[in-house]
C-alpha cells in the first residue's frame, strides 16, 4: 500500500487526512543486540517499510488499528493500561505508558498503521536498572525504545501472511523519513 492509498483510508476510518510517516525494515549483518554494549553490529535498510497515518483529536482518546490485524483499539491518554492486553499494540501503547510515566505529554490521536513488514516495538521493558550502557549510564526500566521492522518470520508457512519473494528482474525503491517530537 502506498502512501496515498493509506491517507485515503485513514481519511474513509477517521473522516480527516492524516500526517504520514515511514520507516525501513533492518537487517543486522554483523551481531545482534550488540550496538547498545559496545560490540560490531553493521545495521541496513531493507526495502520493506511501515507507514504510520496520525492525526490528533480533540479529546482523550488514543485510537489504533492496523492494516493487517483486526479490530479498533481505544484507549484514555489519561489511563492507559499498565498491563499488557495481548493485541498487537501493547508496545506502542506500553512506549506511551513510559512516555507518561516520564513527565511528558501524550496527545490524543488517531493512528494507523500499514507495514509490508510488522513492526515490532521494543520499549525497554525488560530493562532492570541492572544493565551499564556506554559512558557508565544505567538502563532503568522502559528507558530506551526501538522500532524494528522486520517481515513475519514464518511466513513460507502461512498463505496468509504477506510474501517475502522478491522475484528476478523486480525493483524494490525506498526512502526514509524519521520524524519524531515529544512535548514537555
Amino acid at each position: 500500500m502506498t502512501a496515498i492509498e493509506l491517507a485515503l483510508r485513514f481519511e474513509h476510518a477517521f473522516g480527516a487526512p492524516p500526517c504520514i510517516s515511514s520507516a525501513p525494515g533492518r537487517v543486522n549483518l554483523i551481531g545482534e543486540h550488540t550496538d547498545y554494549n559496545d560490540g560490531f553490529v553493521l545495521p541496513c535498510a531493507i526495502g520493506f517499510r511501515t507507514h504510520v497515518a496520525v492525526r490528533a483529536r480533540e479529546d482523550t482518546k488514543l485510537i489504533m488499528c492496523s492494516g493487517e490485524f483486526p479490530g479498533q483499539f481505544e484507549f484514555d491518554v489519561k489511563a492507559l493500561p499498565v498491563a499488557h492486553q495481548s493485541i498487537w499494540c501493547d508496545y506502542p501503547v506500553g512506549f506511551a505508558v513510559a512516555l507518561r510515566k516520564n513527565g511528558f505529554s501524550l496527545p490524543s490521536a488517531n493512528v494507523m498503521v500499514q507495514g509490508e513488514v510488522p513492526v515490532q516495538f521494543y520499549s525497554g521493558n525488560f530493562l532492570d536498572g541492572t544493565i551499564t550502557g556506554k559512558h557508565g549510564h544505567i538502563y532503568q526500566h522502559r528507558f530506551g525504545f526501538c522500532l524494528e521492522t522486520q517481515h513475519f518470520p514464518d511466513s513460507p508457512n502461512h498463505p496468509d501472511f504477506p510474501s517475502t519473494i522478491l522475484n528476478p528482474g523486480e525493483v524494490y525503491q525506498s526512502r526514509t523519513i524519521y520524524k519524531f517530537s515529544v512535548e514537555k
